[in-house]
């Protein structure tokens, strides 16, 4: 019983890093395709870790669509990186949603 309960605690604090992390699904719309290599930096250096990235072209504008999983810690709210996405520059929308 004790291994049950305690084990699953222990592995989280002395395992990988990877279990203690979330899965976010992001659709971020971007202005200027050049800037794009630099938001993926910016989400670095702000402890997210972008991962499967996809880059659409928009129909109807010059705007581009990036598709990304982040990865991120699981403490950190989903609303605190919608906040810190919107105000990187460049950035027109985010839609963001928690796939734990």
């Amino acid at each position: 019983m004790v291994g049950v309960e305690f084990l699953p605690h222990l592995f989280k604090i002395l395992g990988p890093a990877s279990l203690r992390e979330k899965e976010l699904k992001c659709k971020i719309i971007v202005d200027n395709e050049d800037v794009m290599t630099d938001i993926l930096k910016e989400m670095k250096n702000n402890a997210m870790k972008p991962r499967k990235v996809r880059v659409r072209d928009l129909r109807d504008s010059d705007n581009k669509q990036l598709d990304l999983l982040l990865l991120v810690n699981e403490k950190r709210y989903t609303t605190d990186v919608y906040h810190h996405l919107k105000q990187i520059k460049n950035i027109i929308s985010v839609d963001i949603e928690s796939l734990n």
